[in-house]
């Protein structure tokens, strides 16, 4: 998988995600959801990542939340579903078998 709205590098045994859209706070969308639980998946299986940490590119925000420009339009059924991808995201955060850990500078909000 190509990632566009994070970065994913492995250096000295650290896998680190960079949640990457720094012009946005880093808000989250449903493919820079996608991108991490790829990332996580792309960390566990490699023998050499003993931890990851997850970052926020830019100094003014970790992470402003769910990005809701892409929310605005939603009905029912897609509001329901952006839910279920949160969620099976932080699934796959507290489901990975090696520890995490959030490096926050900035806003954090949920």
């Amino acid at each position: 998988m190509q990632y566009r709205d994070i970065l994913y590098a492995v250096d000295e045994r650290v896998g680190t995600i960079t949640l990457n859209r720094p012009h946005a706070h880093n808000a989250l969308t449903t493919r820079m959801l996608e991108e991490i639980e790829h990332a996580l998946g792309v960390a566990a299986a490699d023998a050499a990542v003993v931890v990851v940490v997850i970052t926020g590119a830019g100094d003014k925000a970790f992470c402003a939340g769910i990005d809701l420009e892409e929310t605005v339009n939603q009905d029912g059924l897609g509001a329901r579903a952006s839910g279920r991808r949160i969620h099976r995201t932080n699934k796959a955060v507290r489901g990975l078998d090696k520890p995490v850990i959030a490096k926050v500078r900035g806003l954090c909000l949920g």
